[in-house]
Parts: structure tokens; C-alpha cells; sequence
């Protein structure tokens, strides 16, 4: 790194699905904080977004206010159609030339070059030839879960992303568990794995906001998406046993994020009591944060999990699996289930719900949240 060199961001992933997820609000708040630090060690940062992509004017408005002092760059880079046997090489080929060009337009100095999101399968990220290249890490789910996820067309096309990460010269994982898991299934050499953990989305200033939804004064919420190791299943079938057993009826779960309807209407059939609320606003979801009786995170794997550290924020129970990540927090602040059993997460959920020691646990919140900082 020089003080006269240029930092330049792959940002494709803001143009994707994934501007409305977890893995969109760390970039944007990865970046702020990056670029904002005391010391910036370079002398300009550039953004690179797709021609061939749409960047909601909301995500614009939101990045350009976000990233001030930033130059945004558009380049006519290759997209991959999404088809079964799709070859990705013709795509990298062609991506490096038209980065490779670009970067010969920058100066003399050797440039560094952060891919925000090397597994997305709608984009081709890819290093240009002569720059220092690093490469950001949520998650190795995939992977770890092969058996459920190679039964996608896409699946040799994740497997081929892996040559990023093993030419890249730095890492950036954004938990300790997912800095060993990347050194555990890859064999990269750890001394290149640097585990930034980053923070909860502050929102100190935002004015809460109450969704245009019906919602009942009694409420769980469960940020979660329509992925296979979210175990929405499980969770609803535990808030029905839930609701049975402690006989709030009146209850209910609002699921945020996009559902399909499909998965709607199977979860719908597991309970009654479901509110899916759709991606909200930030200031929408302070708000579900700080008037819900508990946030539920149940999934079987997280690279961090931000809703956990964001229910922390707001001093709610926490209601979560007992994966090796949220263990990183606090082995002791949040109510611990088995992902994996119904009947676990029912009466963790009845725990929570009494705030059964709850008391001592959120003691240990403004740890957690000095600890989680940019």
C-alpha cells in the first residue's frame, strides 16, 4: 500500500440481490468505515459497478452520501447467463482485459483491488492482472453444505470461484469461523487471513419507523431469507409449539426479508401466525427490532450473523442456534438452541419470552458491542 497509490472496489454487489441482505449493508458499512478511517493509507478509492446492471436510485442515492469523496466508475463488464454447463472462463478472459485496461489508465503505481463479493452467482468478479488483489469472505456455506447445494446447475461455477481466493494476496474474513474455515478447506496459508469481524449497523439518529403492516402488540421477529440453511421450517413449526404450549395465541412471527410465494405458502402451513414483512427500511426495521418480545436467528450456519449484534443494539433477548460464530459474541448473552430440534428451539423460545435471566445476560450487551466496532 502507498499514500500516493489508488484503492479500487469491485461494488457489482450492491447491483444484485444481495443490496437488500446482510451481505449488502457489511459492504456498504465495510467501505464507510474503510474509507473514513484516520490514516487512509491511499490517495484515491474507486468504485466499479456494471453497465449491464441497475443500481436502484435508492442504492445510489444511499452509496454516493455513504461514500463521499469516492470516484463511481461504470465498465462494460461481462455478466454469466445463469444456464447449466455455462463455462466461465470466456467471461474471467474476457472481465481481466477490460479491468487489465483500466487499471494501465491509473498511473505508474501499483494499485489495490478488494472484491466485495467473490460467490455471487449473478456476476463475474474477477482480479486485473497487476494489482495487489484482496478478496472480502462472508461464508463458505456451499461448501461445508455440498450435499444440498451441488444439486444446483451453478454449483461447478462456485467451484470454479475459488481461484480468486487462491490467488488473491490478502483475505478478509468477517468472522474468526470463517477465517479457520477458509483455512481449513483451502489450505491457504493462514498468515494471508485477516479477520476484520466488523459491527452491528449503528443507528443512532435514525428515527424508528413503523411498518405499513398489521402487527400485533406481541410479536417475535426473525430476519432471515429464502435460503436452505435459514431453517425457516423448523423455526416456524417451534414458534406454533411455542404458541401452543404458552398459550399466546395471539402471538406472531414476522419474517423479514424477500420470501418467495411458493415458500410462503409452505411456511403458512406450518402456522398460522406469520407476518412476512418483505425487505423493509432500516428505519422500518428498528423499529421491528425495538417493539418485538425477541429477535429468532435459528439457521444452521452464519459467516457472522448481523442480526444477532443488531438485537443486541436495541437490548432484546436473542433467541439463536448454538453454531461456533455466535459463540464468538458470548457463550453466555443470547438464549442457545439446537438448530437442529424442534422441541429445543420451542422451549428456548419459551425462555426467552419469560426473559428468564435476562437480566445478567444483556449486562454483557455493551461488551459485545465495544468488542464489534469497526
Amino acid at each position: 500500500m502507498s499514500a500516493e497509490g489508488t484503492l479500487i472496489i469491485d461494488a457489482q454487489v450492491f447491483q444484485s440481490e444481495a443490496w437488500d441482505r446482510g451481505m449488502g449493508k457489511y459492504s456498504l458499512h465495510f467501505l464507510e468505515a474503510l474509507l473514513n478511517q484516520p490514516g487512509f493509507p491511499y490517495k484515491k478509492a474507486v468504485v466499479i459497478f456494471n453497465k449491464n446492471l441497475k443500481l436502484q436510485p435508492t442504492a445510489e442515492e444511499t452509496l454516493r452520501q455513504k461514500l463521499s469523496n469516492v470516484e463511481f466508475v461504470w465498465l462494460d463488464l461481462k455478466l454469466p447467463k445463469m444456464v447449466p454447463r455455462e463455462k466461465l472462463e470466456p467471461l474471467l478472459d474476457a472481465n481481466t482485459k477490460i479491468l487489465d485496461k483500466f487499471i494501465a489508465e491509473q498511473g505508474k503505481i501499483k494499485p489495490s483491488f478488494i472484491i466485495l463479493a467473490p460467490f455471487i452467482d449473478s456476476l463475474c468478479s474477477v482480479f486485473p492482472t497487476n494489482v495487489e488483489k484482496i478478496a472480502l469472505v462472508y461464508d463458505l456455506i456451499p461448501l461445508l453444505y455440498s450435499e444440498r447445494y451441488s444439486k444446483s446447475h451453478m454449483y461447478q461455477n462456485y467451484l470454479q470461484r475459488f481461484q480468486l481466493l487462491l490467488g488473491a494476496d490478502k483475505l478478509l474474513t468477517i468472522s474468526q469461523t470463517v477465517a479457520d474455515d477458509v483455512a481449513v478447506y483451502t489450505g491457504i496459508d493462514p498468515a494471508k487471513i485477516t479477520n476484520i469481524d466488523g459491527a452491528p449497523i449503528h443507528r443512532e439518529g435514525l428515527t424508528p419507523q413503523k411498518p405499513d403492516i398489521e402487527l400485533p402488540a406481541n410479536y417475535f421477529i426473525m430476519p432471515s431469507g429464502d435460503e436452505l440453511r435459514k431453517n425457516n421450517f423448523r423455526a416456524v413449526e417451534a414458534f406454533e409449539e411455542y404458541r401452543k404450549a404458552s398459550g399466546n395465541m395471539d402471538s406472531r412471527l414476522v419474517l423479514t426479508s424477500h420470501f418467495q410465494p411458493k415458500t410462503q405458502k409452505a411456511l403458512n402451513s406450518l402456522s398460522s401466525a406469520l407476518i412476512f414483512s418483505g425487505n423493509v427500511s432500516e428505519a422500518e426495521l428498528l423499529w421491528l427490532y425495538q417493539n418485538a418480545v425477541a429477535t429468532v436467528f435459528v439457521s444452521e450456519y452464519e459467516g457472522l450473523g448481523l442480526p444477532v449484534l443488531e438485537a443486541v443494539e436495541t437490548g432484546k433477548p436473542v433467541v439463536c442456534s448454538n453454531l461456533t460464530v455466535f459463540n464468538e459474541m458470548s457463550s453466555s448473552a443470547f438464549y442457545y438452541a439446537d438448530e437442529q430440534n424442534v422441541a429445543s428451539i420451542t422451549e428456548t423460545l419459551q425462555r426467552a419470552a419469560a426473559s428468564q435471566d435476562f437480566a445478567a445476560k444483556r449486562k454483557e450487551y455493551p461488551a459485545i458491542l465495544k468488542r464489534y466496532t469497526w
